[in-house]
Order: structure tokens, then sequence, then C-alpha cells
């Protein structure tokens, strides 16, 4: 087993089986918060050993973005729900994403048993070239890896400047304005210390675009719920602690936005739809 691998395997683990060796890895960064990355772990899952019989091994390193992540009980919650059981290796202190200069999440890197590196996704625009790789590697045509990058991911710390948020004054701002699909949030927000926004009171998020789901990673510091809908239709839904809470918005035809209620003090990581 190469140096690389033996090292990331010596980490802390879940579900890895210490007796499994293969001359072909795929390493997948993924994080237990971005449904990108869950769908990914999910989708090795189902295929695991259908790719491992054919001499490639998958490793997934599980990459905290925030701190609730970094709670163990979160991470089994998520691999609980998605059915995930690849070899896990959690990375909280964020040694191998240096080790590795990671740049992106989720990623794939695929590796030999001698510690080269074969291919990597960098992003969704070459996630083709790591299919083509791996389908020459096990001789399985029907890769399909591009399908999970198909998720706008609106991270909401780098999304805002601190100038942004002043106090409890209300705010409109396009954070992710682009011709599929934008975010745009409402009401009295407050920057976190950690650099995510916290709901001061009143506080809407209107998702606009074509979409079937909408994603939100958020944290409560008490049992709370949101409101959400569009053209006379509403849902509520109960939330509790730090989760990956989906909202279904595929219900009615030809939808274009919902608009999402949440309370004060709750925190917003992500939106990802």
């Amino acid at each position: 087993m190469g140096s690389v691998i033996g090292e990331i395997l010596s980490r802390e683990k879940i579900n890895c089986d210490s007796a499994a060796h293969c001359r072909n890895y795929v390493i997948l960064f993924w994080s237990p918060s971005d449904i990108r990355g869950i769908r990914m772990a999910s989708y090795f899952s189902k295929r695991k050993k259908e790719f491992h019989d054919k001499g490639l091994g998958i490793i997934g390193i599980v990459v905290p973005e925030t701190k609730p992540e970094k709670d163990m009980g979160y991470l089994y919650q998520i691999l609980s729900r998605y059915e995930i059981d690849i070899c896990c290796v959690v990375d909280d202190e964020l040694y191998l994403w240096a080790y590795f200069n990671n740049q992106f999440l989720p990623n794939l890197i695929l590796m030999d048993d001698d510690d080269n590196m074969l291919e990597e996704s960098s992003g969704a625009d070459s996630i083709s070239s790591v299919e083509e790789k791996i389908a020459g590697i096990t001789g399985i045509g029907d890769i399909s890896l591009g399908e999970s990058w198909n998720v706008h991911f609106v991270d909401m710390k780098y999304s805002l400047e601190p100038g942004d948020l002043k106090g409890n004054l209300a705010l409109k701002k396009d954070v992710y304005p682009d011709v599929p699909g934008s975010v745009t949030i409402s009401g009295n927000w407050i920057l976190g210390d950690d650099g995510f926004p916290v709901c001061g009171g009143d506080c809407v998020i209107s998702v606009s675009g074509k979409f079937r789901e909408i994603f939100l990673a958020l944290e409560t510091c008490k049992k709370d719920r949101l409101i959400y809908g569009s053209g006379g239709w509403s849902r509520e839904q109960e939330i509790e602690g730090f989760n990956l809470v989906n909202l279904y918005a595929d219900k009615i035809p030809g939808l274009k936005t919902v608009e999402i209620k949440i309370g004060n003090g709750i925190r917003i990581y992500s939106i990802q739809f």
C-alpha cells in the first residue's frame, strides 16, 4: 500500500476495512453539509463492490466546514440518512486538505498504489476526465458523476461582506446573481463572529430559478420552525440544532420563486438548489 494511502488510512476512520487493498483509489473530498458531496458519496457507496471487484478502492475524506459539522453524531446522521457506507476518514483539522493542496468541495482525486496522481476533478468543469479515467481503469462505461454537481451552492460566509450587514439594518442583496437562478436575503440580519449571517428577526430568503429541491445548512439554538412557499401555497417545517434541511419545491408546475421565512437567532451556512 502506498505511503499516501497509508497516511490517509492512519487517521480516524469510519466503515474502513483495514484488510482491503486495491491497485487504484478514488479519493473523494466531501462535506457532510454539501448535497453535491453527499450524493457523490452515496453514489460510490452503491457501486463500491462493483468498483472494488475491478481493482478500484473508494476512500471518502470528510471535510467539516463549520464547528457543528465536527460533531460525530451529525456525521453519523448524514451517513445513515443517505446510506453512505464507503470508507470515510474524518479530516477535522484539515491536515489532508492541506496535504493535497485541495481547493474544491467536492473534489475527486484518482491515485494508484505508487502514490501517482492519475486525475483530479478540480470542480465541475473537468469531471468528465475523471469519469473517463475510472471507465478506463475498471472497464465500466456507465459512470455518471457529473450529475452530482448540478446544484447551485451558495456559501453565505463568502457571499457577504462585513459592510453588507450593519447592526440590525435591513438588507436586500442578490448573493448569487446569474442566469439560472439567484438568492436574495432581506430582513434584519447580523453577521456572526464566524462570518455567517444570523437572523435578527423577520428574515426572508428568496430563491429563484429552476429547481425541485432547496437545501439549507442552518443552525438553531432551540427548536424552531421555518415557513416556505410561493404563489399562494405554503408549508411549515420544524427544525432543531444543526442540519441540512431539505425543502421540497417541485409540486407546483412552473414554479419560479420560493420565499423562506426563518426566525430570530437562526444561523445560515449555505443555500443549495
